[in-house]
């Protein structure tokens, strides 16, 4: 009976000195449980200090977060890309990509604006979602895919832009097939089976002109594509430049017909919103302008004579805009203007 007792005693004292003795499943399923918080912590900390650094200007933790080796496999994966091309794009990239980043990240003179909206994560891979701040109250969205280096840190290995709805390497990939499309390389960028060579020939002429901005020519080619090329007009229309701020249209509604020049309103339009960029139309056909455009300047005497919507300009008291924007043969501006009698510079004399 004490040995029973003393085997007790000492069962009892060892579980007060070392605690409850738990299950190695359920040690093993609390060490994991502690390993994914903390790489969330470090995938939450880490891009959070990525987009701190966007917004006061800087652009250097997002672009040094690249891996860059890796960027270049998925920018050219299995693309034709022109050999030329890749090589001095691949000689280039760690110097362009920063201003690459910049351009497509920036709003204007205001720089990157950007919230951190949501982080997820799953061991050594994680994806976010930014926010970022656009002109006139808009924003775009931008979804990160991210892991883990062998040091903790973040790093970003692509992104899909939901304004452009695209990845930065397809976008930077497309746009390196443009600037010198083979027909091997146009093939693959088209979407449905058993395409012939004149819709190879017509895609080639089109990325050409939009690698040339060459406007005019680039919707001549979009109106005359065949019927199974014109559903990828829209996303052929993102491929017309690379990423600009701006685009002019200088009269561009001239010696058109009706049926045309509805064409190109509604094709204009459509770059503007497939690019996400601001177009400045410079036209007098009134109708045109007001079918497209957000917001309107009337030039009178060298000066901006009224500004606003479309319908705040037809909808004016001023008398001089009233008449432009209807069309009035009579108003403040003379149809007819004062000048000598015709007769006179052509036969060289006085006519009485």
């Amino acid at each position: 009976m004490k040995k029973t007792i003393s085997y007790l005693t000492l069962l009892m004292f060892a579980v007060l000195m070392y605690g409850p003795i738990l299950p190695a499943q359920e040690v093993d399923q609390t060490e994991q449980r502690e390993a994914e918080l903390a790489m969330a912590e470090s995938f939450r900390a880490g891009f959070q200090e990525i987009v701190d650094d966007l917004n006061s200007g800087s652009f250097e933790r997002f672009t040094n977060a690249i891996d860059q080796p890796a960027m270049l496999e998925r920018i050219f994966a299995l693309r034709l890309i022109n050999q030329r091309i890749k090589k001095q794009f691949r000689e280039n990239f760690e110097f362009a990509i920063e201003p690459m980043v910049k351009a497509l990240l920036t709003s204007g003179d205001d720089g990157a604006k950007a919230t951190l909206l949501n982080i997820d994560s799953r061991g050594d891979f994680g994806r976010a979602t930014v926010r970022y701040e656009l002109p006139n109250f808009q924003y775009n969205y931008h979804e990160y895919d991210l892991r883990l280096n062998r040091h903790g840190g973040v790093v970003i290995v692509d992104w899909t832009d939901f304004l452009q709805g695209e990845k930065f390497s397809d976008g930077l990939g497309e746009t390196l097939i443009m600037a010198a499309p083979s027909d091997p390389a146009v093939r693959k960028l088209l979407d449905f089976k058993n395409a012939r060579p004149r819709h190879i020939f017509q895609m080639a002429q089109l990325l050409k002109a939009a690698r040339d901005h060459d406007v005019n020519r680039y919707f001549e080619i979009l109106e005359s594509l065949d019927e199974q090329l014109q559903r990828q007009r829209i996303a052929l229309a993102r491929a017309m430049v690379m990423d600009p701020d701006i685009l002019i249209y200088d009269e561009p509604f001239v010696g058109l017909d009706p049926i045309s020049m509805g064409v190109i309103v509604r094709l204009v339009r459509q770059m503007n919103d497939a690019l996400g960029i601001s177009s400045i139309l410079v036209s007098h056909d009134v109708q045109e302008i007001a079918a497209v455009a957000d917001c309107s300047y009337l030039i009178a005497d060298g000066k901006v004579a009224a500004s606003g919507s479309p319908d705040e300009l037809s909808n004016t008291s001023s008398e001089v805009v009233k008449q432009f924007m209807h069309g009035m043969a009579d108003g403040p501006v003379a149809f007819h203007y004062a000048a000598p009698n015709y007769a006179e510079p052509l036969l060289g004399r006085d006519v009485e």
